[in-house]
C-alpha cells in the first residue's frame, strides 16, 4: 500500500503536521501523540521513501576516488566501471563522484592525486590501497577530519575505514600454492615474479599474496628452490632469458606465479 503522511495521521488520530515531526524528529510532540503515531508506523511496517527525503533535504554528496589509471580491458577498467554504473545509479540522491587516477606503479604519482584530492571538499572517499604506508598515512588525516573512507582491492588491517571490498589476498595466494603444488610437487623450483614498480614497492596485494603463498608452502613440506625474479613491464627481454636460464638448470619440475595482474 501507498501510505501517505494523512492516512497515518487519520488513523492515529493525530494532525497531519505531528506525524511530519514524528518521521522527521523535529519539533515538539507529546509523548502521548509520538506513541500513537509510532504505534500505527509500527503496525503498517512503515518504510519512508527514500528518494523522495533525500530530494526533499537538497543536501548534495560528492565522493572522491583514488584509483590507478588502465588500459582498455585492464582489471582496473571493471573497477571504475563499477564505479560509474553505481555513481549513475545514485544521481538520484544528490551523489557525484569524482576521480584522481594515479600510475600504479609510481609512489609519486599517488602522492599527487592525494594532494590534488585535498584541494577541494569531499563527503567520503574510495582508496585503491596499493602503496600501503600512504594510504595508512592518508588514512590517519582522514580520521582526523571524520571522512568516511572505503578501501578497495585489499584490505589494510589495524585501520578505520569505513569497509573494505575486494579478494581475500592472503587466501588467494594459499590457494595459488595449493595448485601449483598439486601440478609440479614438492621438490620442484618455483618462480615467483613480481612486476617491477618504479620505485621497487611491493603493493599491498603483492605483499600479502606473497604471505598466504609462502604459508602454505612451509605447512605442506616444500623443499625445492625459489626464485625471485622482477619482471620489467618496459623491458622484459633479460627477465625471459633469466626464466629459460631456471628452467634449464632445473632437475625436475617447474613452476610458476605472477603476483599482480
Amino acid at each position: 500500500m501507498n501510505i501517505r503522511i494523512i492516512d497515518i495521521a487519520r488513523m492515529a488520530g493525530v494532525s497531519t503536521g505531528t506525524v511530519d515531526r514524528v518521521l522527521h524528529n523535529r519539533g515538539r510532540v507529546s509523548e502521548e501523540k509520538r506513541a500513537k503515531v509510532e504505534k500505527v508506523l509500527k503496525e503498517i511496517n512503515y518504510e519512508p521513501n527514500m528518494v523522495a527525503r533525500f530530494l526533499a533535504s537538497k543536501k548534495s554528496y560528492k565522493f572522491a576516488i583514488l584509483a590507478p589509471t588502465y588500459s582498455f580491458g585492464d582489471y582496473w577498467q571493471l573497477v571504475c566501471e563499477g564505479v560509474d554504473k553505481a555513481t549513475d545509479e545514485l544521481k538520484k540522491f544528490n551523489i557525484s563522484t569524482e576521480y584522481f587516477l594515479f600510475n600504479q606503479y609510481d609512489r609519486f604519482s599517488f602522492v599527487n592525486a592525494v594532494n590534488s584530492f585535498k584541494e577541494k571538499e569531499f563527503d567520503g572517499v574510495l582508496i585503491a590501497t596499493l602503496f600501503g604506508d600512504y594510504v595508512i598515512k592518508l588514512s590517519k588525516e582522514l580520521d582526523a577530519k571524520g571522512m568516511p573512507y572505503i578501501y578497495i582491492d585489499s584490505g589494510i588491517s589495524g585501520q578505520k575505514d569505513l569497509s573494505y571490498f575486494g579478494g581475500d589476498s592472503f587466501g588467494t595466494g594459499v590457494i595459488a600454492a595449493k595448485l601449483l603444488l598439486n601440478e609440479v610437487g614438492t621438490a620442484a623450483d618455483i618462480i615467483i615474479a613480481h612486476i617491477r614498480f618504479r620505485y621497487k614497492e611491493i603493493s599491498v596485494q603483492m605483499k600479502t599474496r606473497e604471505n598466504g603463498f609462502m604459508e602454505y608452502l612451509e605447512n605442506n613440506n616444500f623443499r625445492g628452490n625459489i626464485h625471485h625474479i622482477e619482471i620489467n613491464p618496459d623491458d622484459y627481454t633479460m627477465t625471459l632469458l633469466e626464466v629459460k636460464d631456471i628452467i634449464n638448470n632445473s632437475q625436475g619440475l617447474v613452476g610458476g606465479i605472477v603476483l599482480n595482474s
